[in-house]
């Protein structure tokens, strides 16, 4: 499912479809990118790079390079835009890519008894 974004640029706002991704290329991208993408989805984000973080993430979202990513965050941020509204596309992109789900899932596999009683053996018998 695509979302759209919409950039405050220097010509006035500009919508973008997001990329539709599958998350494993995603954090694929993104850790090419620098990105500690576990960082950010622990609320960590502060810990990282948060420039180049928000650069990487426009740039794998909208699928342009870094160089172009980082002129329109300057637009946007220039023109009254937010980071939030980047990290807001990113978290959507990230729930349509499966993500949430996948963390859901790992919440029930905690609370989930980690391993079986182990059976009694009975004895070898040799031949």
């Amino acid at each position: 499912m695509t979302s759209l974004l919409v950039l405050k640029l220097d010509g006035g706002d500009r919508t973008y479809p997001t990329k539709d991704i599958d998350f494993f290329n995603l954090v694929c991208e993104l850790e090419a990118a620098n990105v500690d993408v576990m960082g950010l989805t622990d609320g960590n984000i502060e810990r990282s790079k948060i420039f180049t973080t928000m650069r990487a993430l426009l740039a794998v979202l909208i699928n342009v390079q870094a160089e172009e990513a980082g002129k329109l965050l300057s637009q946007h941020l220039r023109n009254g835009g937010t980071l939030d509204e980047i990290m807001n596309a990113f978290t959507g992109a990230m729930e349509d890519a499966g993500f949430g789900a996948s963390q859901e899932s790992e919440e029930e596999t905690e609370t989930a008894p980690k391993t079986a009683p182990k059976a009694k053996r009975g004895r070898k018998t040799g031949k």
